[in-house]
């Protein structure tokens, strides 16, 4: 978020298109090449193969969760990041990476236990916590960390 405008890429052009929060629950387009602008309003799931491109090319703040089955905690946070997903679409992407698909890049990140969340803005790291958070701790985390 820059100036208290969410930031959503244009799947058709890329251009970085600037957009109030109140307008983002209207049917957005383009300023550059006028195609219906898209943004995720669910989690992503994604690999290491496009980590790039779902986290570091983003432009604005990521909220990702390294999570893997079989993790009770996980299960927990997982409807909770669904809801977050849903609640601040458009000024938040939440990436999910499952550390079974993903295990060298969890390593390279230093993920040593599940979930383990991170937040990034435009492609820089600026928090990471582990453990599943209540609603309130993990909002409150994101807020302080991103401003959303």
């Amino acid at each position: 978020m820059q100036d208290g405008k969410a930031m959503i890429r244009c799947f058709s052009c890329g251009t970085v298109n600037r957009v109030s929060p109140e307008k983002l629950t209207d049917i957005l387009h383009c300023g550059n090449c006028h195609q219906v602008l898209d943004f995720p309003r669910s989690a992503v799931s994604a690999t290491e193969l496009d980590f790039e491109k779902e986290v570091l090319s983003w432009p604005g703040p990521v909220l990702v969760e390294f999570w893997n089955h079989g993790c009770v905690f996980c299960e927990q946070i997982g409807p909770l990041l669904e809801a977050i997903a849903r609640e601040k679409a458009g000024l938040l992407k939440v990436v999910t990476m499952n550390t079974a698909y993903s295990p060298s890049l969890a390593s390279r990140l230093g993920v040593q236990g599940v979930p383990t969340l991170f937040l990034y803005n435009n492609g820089a790291p600026l928090a990471r916590t582990a453990g599943a958070l209540p609603k309130e701790k993990l909002s409150e985390w994101i807020r302080s960390n991103t401003g959303v």
